[in-house]
């Protein structure tokens, strides 16, 4: 014996209403939107974090270079977009380590006026505060100096210019060639 009370009951067939189907169309569009709008906001942040792994990375590569090679390593500036290193040889000449690296897309070598120095208080006069110097090198020790010699403690300001939300650091120890990177809270400076 069948039951026929196992089909559509009162003549109405089973599935979605129209009113329904555009209800979850609706939401779904809302989703969707608050997605988009979130993402737009978060673009810059992603755009300076890449930058600063850009020149992190440089500077990084710099000391790792200079302490396995067991050569001295300057750290180059080109304008407000361009780092590379270039290595010293022995006895007299250098080598630049091709290719240099530019910051992405807006992101610049940059100092937001306002702004306090990082916790390290390396200075901040410049957007490349490294005291004046014209030269910063990591010896084959993992030293930072400056053409003397001496240590030197320096701090790489970058962002995109107009927008101090994006601001970044990178700070150089000279003595040990200990690098950090810091962000911008809009309050404080915090180590990434």
């Amino acid at each position: 014996m069948h039951d026929k009370r196992t089909k559509a009951t009162n003549g109405r067939a089973s599935g979605f209403s129209l009113v329904e189907m555009l209800i979850v169309v609706a939401v779904i569009g809302v989703i969707a939107g608050m997605a988009m709008y979130s993402i737009i906001g978060a673009l810059p942040n992603i755009k300076v974090n890449n930058g600063l792994n850009v020149a992190i990375g440089v500077v990084k590569k710099g000391r790792y270079l200079a302490m396995s090679q067991r050569r001295n390593y300057q750290l180059m500036f080109n304008g407000t977009t361009q780092v590379w290193l270039r290595r010293l040889e022995v006895p007299n000449g250098f080598t630049d380590l091709l290719p240099v690296s530019a910051l992405p897309g807006e992101v610049r070598f940059t100092l937001f006026a306002g702004l306090p120095d990082t916790p390290d208080n390396y200075g901040n006069a410049t957007a490349i505060n490294f005291g004046g110097t014209l030269t910063q090198t990591f010896l084959s020790n993992g030293e930072f100096v400056d053409s003397a010699g001496a240590p030197l403690n320096g701090t790489i300001f970058l962002g995109i210019p107009g927008n101090s939300a994006t601001a970044r650091a990178i700070t150089i120890s000279g003595e040990t060639g200990r690098v950090r990177a810091y962000r911008w809270t809009g309050a404080a400076w915090l180590e990434y």
